[in-house]
């Protein structure tokens, strides 16, 4: 009961004094949070090891109220006025009571796990834009701990305030920086109200301290219950998994009706406990509907409620999706690591002792803590849909959905959008358009923006839009900072030049970005950007290749026979192994890798083996008109598809997804192979693979120059090879996933 009290004394405090109350956490030092020791973090390029800070922040001693954070930052900054040391972004993940260190550790931190328990660098990172700080919050979550579980995301919001104020007292230099708030999921409660807060905060006259905050970024966002609820039958429908027409389905309609007559009766003078319960009406639909199509599955699977393409064992439905969770379980749980990862030792005791402990008495951790979500009954605090409009009148929101998520899916967030009224108008207004989002020449999505909000809806993703697309969604972090370049699609369709949006692609070795263009530029400009300087070493290599083969003939020598490069018995042998290498044949006699085949000139040195190879699948976009952004600056672009490449991993040499003029390109491309010269690779070429190799063939020529014996030939070519002399086509390989996920219901 004194705990409880001192709570609401400290609130009111802050209610009337408009600032946080200092309560008496001991001053703490950074080094006593720094974060040196972690299993693989040594195999990291030194370059790429990141600056980590870790440990709890005490907000309340009262009632042992202790955050758990652990920070990233670079060692180096970047090079190209895109320093990410001016910029921090804190990340929530949701749940209610799922722990951040999803997003840090499978998300968009800069590291993650083997199966073997040991870090290593992901690529996709948002630390190249920002200093990262992942927070477990709120009481009950991940490593974050206390006496008393919030009932209010007005608490909640209020003790988000105190962690602020205790992370600068510890890191001050990050006040200056601009201050992002990006998470997901059930985080669509949380930072509406967070911002409000500090807004609220900022603009009171007697508080000396100010936070940067520049936007807010919600991915998947659970703000509306009762949109998100409706939208579940119609996503349904649209992906196919039902056909709307099944007897089984009449247990969801009932549901969906239960809601919608609920939603029917709330006025705008309803209690805040009408509203939940309707809330709870509308969240049973998707429940409904999972149970009913495993019921009536030829299988014991389920449907992955965060990712519709997947299946899953009942229950889980997804629950212990995505598979990265089954490495961070023992990982974080370790001891070791969790001292490594600077956790008071009053943590240790509390897991100890603590009655729903796992592991009987030792270190733990868990993903989800559905006690908190049961205690966050939010009888006072209403949803952050009535939040979200006062938010916008002063600050930039970027909401953001995978479009292959079911439990937060996007028809639910581009409903409430189109109901939404905020600065004066409701929705998007009619003069508005979408813009089509580009990354590394690739359609990744569609852009939305007017009146401080920008909705992007991200093809082939799901729930966790960084799993899948670290690369992709880093881009997303991009559109907020207006990191980004628009550019024409060229020709002009219909006369009409239609805008589309380019975020960079980066090289995290050397902190630096580059805009990859989209191509079939006409002839003419072609010629203008790749001849324009370098028309003086084109001649120069004729003028050397000229005088090589004259003072070649002045030398006399015989054309009589052939000259091979298989003129030596030795040499003969040393390259026909390496062919045979190369097309997947070695001495044992099995397949090496992927098969490719080659021509005797691939065994040089050749760029397109890193050329990384694109699957396309169509993007399914729609054409709903929207706004275009206002900050849209011109450029020349060329004409590329709308299909969508599944990887999208950084690559220093892409491959293009634009098949027009490739025979333009191709005829181009041996003109510069010819004098030892190929183009830039941000440009984006198009590299072909020889597939016309045969290894009968090339012994046969050289039996006829050479007067190769038949049994020597046989003896180089080795037993059983022949199986293995495959197609290209049989180089694709299938694999399964057999992840087994648990179904809880966490929006996290």
């Amino acid at each position: 009961m004194l705990a409880i009290i001192l709570h609401l004394f400290s609130l009111s405090a802050y209610l009337i004094s408009g600032q946080p109350v200092v309560h008496d956490a001991p001053k703490a030092r950074v080094n006593q949070y720094q974060v040196n020791e972690l299993p693989g973090l040594d195999k990291i390029n030194s370059i790429l090891q990141p600056q980590m800070y870790a440990g709890h922040l005490t907000l309340h001693e009262s009632n042992h109220t202790n955050y758990f954070f652990w920070k990233f930052e670079q060692k180096s900054q970047n090079t190209d006025n895109s320093d990410g040391n001016n910029k921090l972004v804190i990340w929530l993940n949701g749940g209610p009571g799922c722990s951040s260190m999803d997003g840090a550790l499978m998300e968009v931190g800069p590291l993650r796990i083997t199966p073997e328990g040991e870090v290593y660098f992901n690529n996709g990172t948002w630390l190249e834009s920002a200093s990262m700080v992942f927070l477990d919050q709120p009481v009950g979550t991940g490593f974050s701990y206390g006496d008393q579980y919030h009932n209010e995301l007005t608490d909640i919001s209020f003790d988000f305030l105190i962690f602020l104020e205790k992370y600068f007292e510890l890191f001050p230099a990050d006040l200056k920086k601009e201050l992002y708030i990006a998470g997901e999921s059930y985080a669509g409660q949380f930072m509406p109200y967070f911002a409000k807060y500090i807004l609220d905060y900022n603009e009171d006259p007697s508080t000396t301290t100010k936070y940067n905050l520049k936007g807010i970024l919600i991915g998947n966002g659970w703000i509306s219950a009762s949109y998100t609820g409706l939208s579940y039958i119609p996503f349904a429908l649209e992906s196919g998994i039902i056909t709307g027409k099944e007897e089984f389905m009449s247990r969801v309609y009932s549901k969906q009706e239960a809601c919608q007559n609920g939603l029917n009766t709330i006025t705008k003078d309803s209690s805040q406990e009408a509203k939940n319960t309707v809330d709870h009406k509308c969240d049973a639909i998707l429940t409904t509907l999972l149970d009913v199509l495993h019921q009536h599955s030829d299988t014991s699977e389920c449907i992955n409620m965060y990712d519709v393409r997947l299946m899953d064992s009942f229950p889980s439905c997804g629950m212990n999706w995505p598979p990265d969770i089954n490495y961070l379980y023992p990982f974080l749980s370790d001891e070791s690591i969790q001292r490594d990862l600077n956790l008071n030792e009053e943590y240790f005791e509390k897991q100890a002792s603590d009655p729903h402990n796992p592991n009987k008495g030792g270190t733990y951790w868990q993903e989800c803590n559905t006690r908190v979500g049961i205690t966050l009954v939010n009888e006072k605090s209403s949803s952050s849909e009535e939040i979200l409009p006062e938010v916008l009148s002063k600050l930039p929101v970027l909401l953001f959905n995978g479009d292959k998520d079911i439990i937060c899916n996007y028809i639910g967030t581009e409903n409430f959008i189109h109901d939404l009224t905020w600065n004066g108008y409701r929705g998007f207004s009619e003069r508005s358009h979408s813009v089509d989002w580009y990354y590394n020449d690739t359609a990744v999505g569609k852009v939305w923006h007017e009146r401080n909000l920008t909705y992007v809806r991200v093809y082939n993703s799901s729930h966790m839009v960084p799993f899948d697309l670290p690369d992709v969604s880093r881009g997303i972090f991009d559109l907020m900072i207006d990191n980004f370049v628009t550019e024409t699609k060229q020709p002009p369709a219909a006369g009409n030049e239609e805008e589309v949006i380019v975020t960079p692609v980066y090289n995290v070795s050397s902190s630096t970005y580059y805009y990859m263009h989209l191509r079939n530029k006409s002839r003419l400009q072609f010629l203008e950007n790749y001849f324009h300087f370098r028309y003086l070493v084109y001649l120069v290599t004729i003028g050397v290749i000229l005088y090589g083969l004259f003072y070649y003939n002045s030398k006399g020598v015989s054309h009589d026979t052939p000259h091979s490069i298989l003129s030596r018995k030795k040499q003969r042998e040393d390259t026909l192994s390496a062919a045979a290498v190369l097309n997947g044949i070695g001495l044992s006699s099995r397949r090496v890798g992927k098969k490719k085949s080659v021509q005797w000139a691939d065994l040089q040195s050749n760029e397109e083996d890193t050329a990384g190879d694109l699957e396309q699948s169509g993007s399914g976009a729609d054409t709903t008109n929207f706004a275009p952004f206002s900050q849209a600056r011109s450029a020349d672009l060329a004409n590329g598809n709308n299909e969508f490449g599944e990887d999208l991993g950084f690559n220093p040499h892409p491959s293009t997804t634009n098949d027009n003029n490739n025979n333009s390109q191709d005829k181009f491309n041996s003109f510069l192979n010819k004098f030892g010269l190929s183009r830039p690779f941000k440009d984006n070429v198009k590299y072909h693979k020889a597939s016309n190799y045969d290894i009968e063939e090339e012994i046969e020529m050289v039996d006829h120059f050479e007067g190769m014996p038949s049994s020597e030939r046989e003896a180089l070519r080795g037993p059983g090879n022949d199986e293995f002399m495959l197609g290209e086509d049989d180089a694709d390989f299938e694999v399964s996933d057999e992840d087994d996920l648990a179904y809880g219901g966490n929006r996290k």
